[in-house]
């Protein structure tokens, strides 16, 4: 005979375990909601999750391009309130950087496509990893006339 108690602890785990492997939400969705927040001026709630969106150890090569983009874009804004700005904008700068590497001329086309505000983040994000990257590979920039900027490219 089947014991009852048996019966109901083999229920629960089966419940636990579908629990535990039901699909996490994608990082395009949450990418978006942060960036739905920000447009919607609830600065809470995009610090909020973007702190949840970082701290869940997604991997920003499994975000789509030009969800990418934008969170470099929304990250960077969202960089200038608040007390961890510089964490947004590592964040900002990380996902800058990952499009680029995943596909640069998509990349491109979706910064040059930008207004003049969202535009002006995008150009900061491309100084900075072109510095970061000058830096990581030991090349100190002694020209600074240089126009290194996205201007050539924009689509305004």
């Amino acid at each position: 005979m089947i014991n009852p108690k048996l019966i109901l602890i083999f229920f629960i785990a089966c419940l636990a375990l579908a629990w535990a492997c039901k699909p996490a939400e994608s990082p395009d969705k949450a990418a978006a909601e942060i960036s739905e927040a920000l447009e919607g001026n609830n600065l809470d709630a995009a610090r909020k999750r973007a702190d949840d969106f970082f701290s869940s150890g997604v991997r920003l090569d499994t975000v789509g391009i030009p969800r990418l983009c934008m969170l470099a874009v929304t990250l960077a804004r969202l960089s200038e309130s608040g007390e961890h700005g510089n964490d947004y904008a590592a964040h900002a700068l990380q996902c800058y950087r990952v499009a680029m590497r995943k596909d640069s001329v998509a990349s491109m086309t979706f910064y040059s496509n930008l207004d003049g505000e969202d535009f002006k983040y995008a150009n900061l994000l491309h100084q900075l990893a072109g510095r970061v990257d000058a830096r990581d590979s030991g090349i100190m920039a002694e020209d600074e006339s240089e126009d290194t900027s996205l201007s050539a490219s924009h689509n305004e």
